[in-house]
């Protein structure tokens, strides 16, 4: 995606360039055939009714190496992390009960080295949110991040539309 432009040592790529490379990058397989949750797994956020799986887009750690080098080659300095990612995404009847919260239990994302969080991989329920630079391009998402799992309860609370990242390596 980047080799198509001019390849300018610590220019940062536009957000238009970013929602390509989400856009291309999220042609990668997806899969209805969900890995088992372990037993003995526990949510981090306590649900009244069974979780349930869905789709999900096992290359969160292809869209990580394939972009962290693009921006590695580019003269960023980069750090990957793993850990768990939540989408909230209140509901429009502001009926908690309706909220969709999406609990990713694995889920690799990373930082460039002076404009902090980059993430191409998420999806939700209205819009699929892209993390680039800290921020959710076109401003509907809260991005915010933890190693401390205390901070999502008050993320919850204030009901944001919003992206959490638990860092866990």
């Amino acid at each position: 995606m980047f080799g198509t432009y001019a390849m300018k040592l610590g220019s940062l790529p536009s957000d238009e360039d970013m929602l390509r490379l989400k856009k291309e990058l999220n042609f990668l397989p997806w899969t209805g055939d969900v890995p088992a949750v372990p037993d003995g797994f526990q949510n981090l956020v306590p649900t009244a009714s069974v979780p349930e799986k869905a789709p999900i887009n096992m290359q969160c750690v292809a869209h990580t190496v394939v972009t962290s080098a693009m921006f590695l080659r580019r003269g960023f300095g980069v750090t990957t992390r793993g850990g768990i990612a939540f989408g909230l995404d209140p509901s429009q009847d502001r009926n908690p009960q309706n909220d969709y919260l999406n609990e990713i239990a694995k889920h690799w994302r990373f930082s460039l080295d002076g404009h902090d969080l980059v993430d191409l991989s998420l999806f939700a329920e209205s819009e699929n949110p892209l993390v680039y630079c800290n921020r959710s391009v076109g401003g509907g998402w809260e991005v915010n991040f933890s190693d401390e799992t205390e901070r999502l309860a008050s993320c919850l609370t204030a009901r944001r539309r919003e992206c959490f990242y638990v860092t866990a390596s």
